[in-house]
């Protein structure tokens, strides 16, 4: 008997401390104003690779969210929703959620801004047998995740309601289009279709609005065909709560999102290109005859990679692998323009004096990726791109920076070139920069004998601190 009491007693007191401990995560949500917002949703997602499951908890009447126990195996994304979607500022105080358990605690406090609101009429129907829906996405610059705001369609007409979109971002109207599905004697048939329609969808995306006051505002957007014939978005005009025409303030200047230029421009746009083509060869380019072999050491946190390349040993396959020959794995996105005109398209052309600024669509996208080539690979990033802007240096036709991404409203990957030094004919750059989201690599490069550019060293989130780096680097000149 008093075994058993003793058993309730020691349960109890376990029971007691699990509920006393500190949770995982706890915080609050508010506006502005410090004014509590409930219902807001706070998740941890799972991540690895893509990010699945997690955990959601709504915020109380007080604003105030917990999570009592770690809701993640793999890596954790925090987000916290609206039906806007969108934050305003987080404020994270103790350990991070990756770190391992700990008794200091974990503290995650939100600011969301009051948001606007949108009616929005679109002039332009689908064609027939095809049906389009409206849907507000931000732009590249969005605070948070991609998303979509879905509007509410208003009776039968060409009309939509969006009563929550994030302030002081650039959004965008996208029309998507798909196939009409009728119904056959085949349910299985049919559902098979339903899921076979993402395929066939077409997005038009409009060119940036930003709505900086929380108030609602009446939009007209029209579909109007292009010069080729291709659907696109004009913003007629963007009207305040007061009635005020605000489309100029309000309508965001992008050429990516114009039509494309006249062949003229084109031109003088493929001229430029050819001309930077040229120029990287010291860097683009196979490595110039006036070698014969060199050597290098790759040193990583792994050991040590020793590498020879001989022009005239046809056993020295490392020659003929562009990537491998210059001490890191870089299929640059600029070679796919060069190599490939016709799947470019150009959307705003400026070529002045000194700088020259190319906004590019590609009508196939491509893939592109960098990372150690030498020895077991690995990779930093691969992806694919499909968009983006080149600012170009033009009395040296040397690109000072790229930026694309995989979409026209993908996350955008900036590539920085600096340090140019002439080489042979051309000039290469002493450093790159690539920037993605949180992920930050640095490449630093050497001349050898003033014609073999290879790189030196590579760092990531830590700047003071070599990822990987060439040692030993002979080089042997063919005798002239």
């Amino acid at each position: 008997m008093v075994g058993r009491s003793m058993l309730g007693w020691l349960l109890v007191v376990g029971w007691v401390t699990a509920v006393d401990a500190a949770p995982f995560l706890e915080g609050t949500v508010v506006d502005e104003q410090g004014r509590p917002i409930a219902g807001a949703s706070v998740t941890i997602f799972d991540c690895i690779g893509t990010c699945f499951g997690g955990k959601t908890v709504l915020t109380s009447s007080e604003g105030r969210y917990v999570f009592e126990q770690k809701p993640f195996r793999n890596f954790p994304f925090l987000s916290i929703l609206l039906p806007g979607r969108y934050e305003v500022s987080r404020q994270q105080t103790g350990p991070k959620l990756s770190e391992p358990d700990t008794e200091t605690p974990r503290r995650a406090d939100f600011v969301l801004g009051t948001p606007a609101a949108a009616y929005v009429r679109l002039v332009g129907t689908a064609p027939p047998g095809w049906k389009q829906t409206l849907a507000i996405r931000p732009g590249r610059d969005a605070k948070v995740d991609r998303y979509e705001v879905a509007g509410h369609h208003r009776g039968d007409g060409p009309e939509w309601n969006f009563e929550t979109l994030p302030r002081n971002e650039n959004l965008h109207f996208v029309v998507t289009r798909e196939p009409i599905v009728e119904k056959t004697a085949d349910p299985a048939a049919d559902e098979r279709r339903k899921k076979e329609i993402w395929r066939e969808q077409v997005e038009i995306v409009s060119a940036p609005v930003r709505l900086p006051d929380p108030q609602n505002y009446t939009i007209e957007a029209r579909l109007e065909a292009g010069p080729d014939g291709e659907p696109s978005i004009v913003l007629a005009s963007l009207r305040d709560a007061l009635g005020a025409d605000r489309t100029k303030e309000l309508a965001v200047a992008d050429p990516i999102f114009g039509p494309p230029v006249d062949a003229p421009t084109r031109e003088a746009a493929l001229a430029l290109l050819k001309r930077v083509e040229t120029g990287a060869a010291p860097w683009n380019a196979r490595v110039p005859a006036s070698i014969r072999s060199y050597a290098y050491d790759v040193v990583t946190d792994k050991g040590t990679t020793h590498l020879e390349v001989d022009r005239d040993a046809p056993e020295s396959a490392a020659w003929e692998t562009l990537a491998r020959q210059r001490g890191f794995a870089y299929m640059p996105p600029l070679r796919w323009l060069f190599s490939q005109p016709d799947n470019v398209t150009f959307h705003g052309v400026r070529i002045g004096g000194e700088e020259g600024v190319l906004h590019y669509r590609l009508k196939s996208p491509r893939g592109l990726a960098v990372g150690i080539g030498v020895g077991p690979w690995h990779g930093f990033r691969t992806s694919r791109f499909s968009a983006g802007r080149i600012t170009i240096d033009v009395a040296t036709a040397t690109v000072r920076e790229h930026r694309y991404s995989s979409g026209l409203l993908g996350q955008e990957t900036v590539e920085t070139f600096g340090d140019y030094e002439a080489v042979g004919d051309g000039f290469a750059p002493r450093s790159l920069a690539i920037r993605q989201g949180t992920q930050d690599w640095r490449f630093a490069f050497r001349i050898h004998n003033d014609a073999l550019w290879l790189l030196d060293h590579a760092t990531g989130d830590d700047p003071e601190t070599p990822v990987y780096h060439l040692e030993n680097v002979t080089v042997q000149l063919r005798e002239k």
